[in-house]
Formats: structure tokens, C-alpha cells, sequence
């Protein structure tokens, strides 16, 4: 496979960001500034480094070369020019005789004095409902395969991780598992009963793991180390918009080749 740009690590395919034909990691896909995690959507790239458009700018117009430089977005390769300044028209000089006419009449005449505006009251901005914020938060349901045991996940998850290890591998069938991480408050079980099944993991601490007692879908567990959150199965939620990126892999020893 191929190695990222930026790293020079091999780049698996669920890992993967293609920006301008070369692979990326999507870890490594980010402003060279800033360090924000980019979209290709929002590039900009100068002697092969990425920036975001706002350090893009800030950058490289204190320097006053940013007229001279062109934003790459995938896909318009060859079709951006270079944006050069409007040609500026030098202001003609004035004679001697007209600059005295000009100063003899500004010294007779008043100067006059903008009155100044009364300040737009202030609106409070402290009326809105306090609970408004609570209620636009995003709601999230997570289910088995049969759709027999639901839970429900407010707001996101305070981290993304993957594991490779053979035990996640046994537990979802595939080469690895993912999980999304929210606190306990703002999770809770919508429908059905979940069985459990508790393992000591490599590390000595006791993960209790909830699957659904008729399909055996493991929609979520809890870790010992974590009393305050639960793991959250991120496939058991059914979404491929699922917004937020892995941050965390561990086992990466364990990892198929392929």
C-alpha cells in the first residue's frame, strides 16, 4: 500500500485521505500552523505544506506575497491563475499655485465637526433560554442487529478509538473494533434488556460488555477504569456520518497487514 506524505508510514484504506493524487493519513491530513485537522475542501497547499485558509492567509499576506499565490482544490488543478493586485492609478500631483489656492481656503472656512452618533443600545443576549442549548444538542441511537436493544447518546462523544486486538477481533468479527466514548450522563438505555459479559483485559482491569440477549449484538460496555463513561459500539448506530474521526488506535502490533 501506499505511504503517506507527511509521515512516511504505510496508509491503510480505512485510514486513508487523497488530496491532489497523493495518500495521506487522515491523522496527518492537518495545518501545518494550526495543526487543525483539514478537509480537502479547505486547503491550501505552498511548497508542498498544507494550511488552513485562515493561516493561509495570514501567513503569507504579512509577507505581501498572497496575490501571487493560488489555493489548489481538488479537482481545479491547471484552471486557477494566480490572482495578481489591480493595477492602481498613481494620483497626479498638483502644482504649487493650486496647493496655495487650496490651503488659503481651508484656512477661511470652519472646519465642521461630525456629530457624533449615539451608540446602538445593546440587546441582551443573556434572555435566550438556558435550556435552548440542551435541546439543539445532537441525539444519537445506537441498536443491535435486531433492533431489540436501544440506547440513546446526547450530544458527541468525547473520543473515537480503534483496537486491534484478537479479543475485539472475536467479539465483532472483524479485523478490528471501534468505539465511541460519551459519559454516562448523557447516555442511557432506550428499549430492551441487555445480557452481560465480563472479561480481565491484558492491562488487569474488568470490562462488563451488554449484547442483546436474542441477536447477541454487543452494543455497549463499560470499563472499570472508565466509572464515569461507556463505550459505545460506533457500528451499532447504523451511520456512515458519523461525524467524529478515530483519535485513538491501540494493539497496533496485532493489525492485519492488509
Amino acid at each position: 500500500s501506499a505511504k503517506c506524505v507527511v509521515c512516511d508510514q504505510r496508509v491503510y484504506q480505512m485510514e486513508l485521505m487523497k488530496y491532489d493524487d497523493k495518500p495521506y493519513h487522515k491523522s496527518c491530513f492537518k495545518c501545518l500552523e494550526c495543526k487543525r485537522t483539514l478537509q480537502p475542501s479547505s486547503v491550501a497547499m505552498m511548497s508542498g505544506n498544507l494550511f488552513c485558509k485562515e493561516c493561509f492567509k495570514k501567513k503569507f499576506k504579512a509577507r505581501g506575497k498572497y496575490d501571487d499565490i493560488t489555493t489548489v482544490i481538488p479537482g481545479t488543478q491547471g484552471k486557477n491563475k494566480p490572482a495578481t493586485a489591480p493595477k492602481t492609478q498613481k494620483p497626479k500631483s498638483k502644482s504649487p499655485a493650486s496647493q496655495a489656492v487650496k490651503k488659503a481656503t481651508e484656512a477661511k472656512e470652519p472646519v465642521k465637526k461630525d456629530k457624533a452618533k449615539p451608540a446602538p443600545e445593546s440587546k441582551d443576549t443573556n434572555t435566550a433560554d438556558k435550556g435552548s442549548s440542551m435541546t439543539s444538542m445532537t441525539k444519537r441511537v445506537a441498536s443491535c442487529s435486531c433492533g431489540k436493544l436501544e440506547v440513546q447518546c446526547i450530544g458527541e462523544p468525547k473520543s473515537v478509538g480503534v483496537c486491534h486486538c484478537y479479543a475485539c477481533q472475536k467479539r465483532t468479527g472483524s479485523v478490528f473494533g471501534a468505539q465511541a466514548r460519551y459519559s454516562k450522563s448523557s447516555f442511557k438505555v432506550l428499549e430492551g434488556k441487555s445480557k452481560t459479559y465480563s472479561r480481565i483485559g491484558d492491562s488487569g482491569g474488568r470490562v462488563v460488555f451488554h449484547f442483546c440477549n436474542n441477536c447477541g449484538s454487543t452494543v455497549y460496555w463499560e470499563p472499570d477504569g472508565m466509572k464515569d463513561d461507556v463505550m459505545v459500539a460506533v457500528g451499532a448506530f447504523g451511520d456512515n456520518t458519523f461525524p467524529s474521526e478515530p483519535t485513538v488506535s491501540v494493539y497496533d502490533a496485532r493489525q492485519h497487514a492488509w
